[in-house]
């Protein structure tokens, strides 16, 4: 039996049953005076066969279902009785089917749950539209709630609606009771019907007195209420921990978007917040009682009145609290941040724009407001009788204030200690801050869009002393880490590319190659700056041609850089060559470097003889080789030879040249030849047994012979084949040219067996 059914409530009334059985056989034994042993264990084995298992096996895990078509629970109801009867023994997701469920639920502190047996009530579609959870508001304090987590940890609604319907004021839609750790929602919409309330009744999630650790708030939409999120912990010393609102969208809350207190290091960034509340109380983001490490970045604040960002009696000590990046606009009149007894924050890149009268883009008071820092935010005010900056003390209030933008056309600069500094030049005189700040219109695209197509502001800001640096802006564009622009949209794109290249891509092994880059400012602000530039061959070693020396480059506009230092050719074969320009800052590094194939062949070499000796009358055929792409000879012949003959050329010698072409490569050779008068037998065979040296020669050559054979005269002939000197008489293997100039000479031998010539070089 225990085993058949699958319901623990089930399990446990046949366990009840057994029980009161076995009872009764106990009785019926008294009176019957009958021995019953044996239906008395009966009775007794289904109470210790279901009571038993019950409790020690019902925990709850896996997937269950909830609603549509035989589901594991018909209702949440159901679910959550189960849930917080039994709890759970591992991960635990109940998969909601598609409808409307008005019930109205309370989940306790699960047995069994923890970070690794987590409990998630989801959406089956994902779709946070097709489930909704609801309850009618009401007119009274009681029970005022949709879903009330009561101490409850570790859970999750996921993908949901949960709203509360009708216009009751009393209109809470999740109420956090007791302390609890890891409360999730995400990808919800979490609504009600009550936009202009300011009572705490009317908050979507109320969570108050307690330590609520690890909350998180991601991609939600918060629709109407008095507040959104209002979450506070137990005291100013104990804070809650691990509070994170992130990527959700608040609409129309009547008091305030998001209001915590107590809590350390609370973080909430990327949403954005709407709000037409006209009460002068309402503040977006309300901070009472929020240390260390605080981030409020990359919000998109666009209110009707009040305060956008409200910090009271908060200290950024130890690790300082952040507030950057976020864009806050006020239709009416206003403040932009708004600080009491607040101390230790950073205050970087935001920007405030604010069109009502009566208003101040930045108030802070003295009391305990100190050693802040507020650099490279923009703020402007259009309203009359309106102050950029109203501070008590700024010498008290800020470790460090420049690099800002104001802008103030129908109010004034600021206010210190009730004073007024009417002009820019007067605040900063009185304040002795904002020496690199400016005071031009920021030219935002609209009242609440503040992102910047073009301003005077651009490159503006600083990187210095602005730790931890914001490498990215509300849009999660990159910065400029040197000169960033001010304001929270990083709008001057510094953009280099190598737009194309110049070069040969036919080359030579040896020789060096100029190479001329044409570099493209793709940004949209003008850039000077001395890019380095660089190239590789193949895989070879990176070897750097320079630097480029740009100076105010305009947007759209193509630098020419050809390097002094060339590119060397590499070995034989086909390579990639790339090229590229380094700007420090550059948005976009993929564009600065561009490739070329090239081609890199060896040059043809030359098989023509150094000299050659014809005899008149006869012919030589020159061939320097073969396989080549193209020869061309003294003459304009392109044949690959050239026959030689004395005709027209006569006795004497002259240089034959050929210019032989392949792939690109080209060379240049020549040969001489000389004609000379032969006779009978004679020939230049001679010539290989007898030596002329040393050659070259400065002063005296001498002849040596390897065979039996007499001198009979020596004769000097230039190259043209003129005789300059004959010796016939005296010691003719010792020739004195001293006298002769330098140059190329013939040394014409006569002896018993023949003529010799020999190439002699005067020194």
């Amino acid at each position: 039996l225990k085993y058949q059914l699958s319901d623990a409530s089930e399990k446990k009334e046949i366990g009840y049953i057994g029980f009161l059985l076995f009872l009764a056989s106990m009785k019926i034994y008294k009176q019957l005076n009958f021995n019953l042993m044996i239906i008395r264990l009966f009775y007794l084995s289904l109470f210790i066969g279901t009571i038993i298992p019950s409790i020690a096996f019902a925990q709850l895990s896996g997937t269950k279902t909830i609603g549509g078509t035989n589901p594991d629970y018909a209702t949440f109801t159901a679910a959550v009785a189960d849930l917080n009867s039994y709890g759970v023994s591992g991960p635990l997701i109940f998969n909601i089917a598609s409808g409307v469920y008005n019930e109205q639920i309370t989940i306790n502190n699960i047995s069994g749950a923890s970070s690794a047996n987590t409990i998630t009530f989801q959406s089956a579609t994902g779709d946070s539209t097709d489930v909704v959870l609801s309850y009618a508001s009401a007119t009274s304090l009681s029970n005022n709630f949709v879903v009330k987590l009561n101490g409850t940890s570790h859970i999750i609604f996921k993908g949901m609606t949960i709203e509360r319907i009708g216009t009751n004021n009393y209109s809470s839609v999740i109420e956090v009771v007791g302390s609890g750790s890891d409360i999730y929602f995400e990808n919800n919409i979490i609504k009600n019907g009550t936009p202009a309330s300011q009572a705490t009744y009317g908050a979507l999630v109320f969570a108050n007195n307690g330590n609520h650790t690890n909350s998180k708030y991601l991609n939600n939409v918060f629709m109407n209420g008095s507040y959104a999120i209002y979450n506070i912990g137990i005291s100013s010393t104990n804070l809650t921990s691990g509070l994170l609102v992130e990527d959700n969208e608040f609409d129309n809350q009547g008091r305030a978007a998001v209001l915590i207190k107590y809590h350390t290091a609370p973080k909430i960034n990327k949403n954005v917040i709407n709000s037409s509340s006209t009460s002068t109380n309402y503040a977006a983001i309300d901070g009472l009682y929020i240390d260390n490490a605080t981030e409020i970045k990359r919000n998109k604040i666009a209110i009707a009145k009040g305060k956008a960002i409200l910090l009271a009696t908060s200290d950024g000590h130890g690790s300082k609290g952040l507030i950057t990046n976020n864009f806050i606009s006020i239709s009416g009149s206003g403040y932009g941040l708004y600080f009491t007894n607040s101390k230790n924050f950073h205050i970087y890149f935001n920007s405030i724009n604010i069109q009502g009268a009566y208003s101040t883009g930045f108030y802070i008071s003295v009391n305990g407001s100190s050693a802040n820092s507020f650099k490279n935010n923009i703020i402007k005010i259009a309203g009359a009788s309106s102050f950029c900056m109203n501070v008590s003390n700024v010498s008290a209030s800020f470790t460090f204030m420049d690099y800002n933008n104001y802008y103030f056309p129908a109010g004034s600069m600021g206010k210190i200690g009730g004073v007024t500094s009417a002009t820019f030049a007067a605040w900063k005189t009185a304040s002795g801050k904002d020496a690199n700040s400016m005071n031009v219109n920021p030219n935002f695209i609209s009242n609440t869009d503040l992102h910047i197509v073009s301003s005077a502001i651009a490159l503006k800001g600083t990187s210095a002393n602005t730790s931890p640096f914001s490498y990215f802006d509300i849009d999660g564009d990159l910065r400029n880490t040197l000169t960033p622009d001010i304001g929270a949209d990083e709008f001057t794109v510094s953009d280099l590319l190598v737009d194309s290249i110049a070069i040969d891509t036919q080359m030579c092994a040896g020789p060096t190659y100029p190479i001329t880059l044409y570099i493209k400012n793709n940004g949209t602000a003008p850039i000077s700056s001395n890019v380095p530039i660089g190239y590789q061959i193949g895989s070879g070693s990176s070897i750097n041609l320079g630097l480029a020396n740009i100076q105010n480059l305009a947007a759209g506009a193509v630098f020419v850089y050809t390097p002094t230092t060339k590119i060397q050719s590499a070995s034989v074969g086909s390579f990639p060559v790339k090229v590229w320009a380094k700007m420090q800052n550059d948005i976009n590094a993929a564009n600065d470097t561009l490739s070329v194939n090239v081609h890199v062949s060896s040059y043809p070499v030359s098989n023509l003889p150094n000299d050659t000796n014809v005899c008149a009358g006869q012919s030589v055929v020159l061939d320097p080789g073969a396989g080549y792409d193209s020869y061309y000879w003294y003459d304009g012949s392109t044949n690959q030879t050239i026959t030689i003959d004395s005709s027209g050329i006569g006795l004497g010698g002259k240089y034959i040249s050929v210019r032989i072409i392949d792939n690109t490569c080209e060379i240049k050779d020549s040969t001489l030849v000389l004609f000379i008068t032969c006779s009978g037998i004679e020939n230049v065979e001679l010539d290989n047994r007898i030596i002329v040296y040393p050659n070259p020669a400065n002063d005296y050559i001498n002849i040596e012979k390897q065979v039996n054979i007499d001198i009979q005269s020596v004769e000097i002939l230039a190259v043209d084949g003129h005789l300059i000197r004959r010796y016939s008489e005296g010691r003719l293997s010792r020739i004195n040219i001293l006298e002769l100039p330098a140059g190329v000479y013939y040394i014409r031998i006569e002896t018993s067996e023949g003529r010799a010539v020999k190439k002699l070089l005067k020194m």
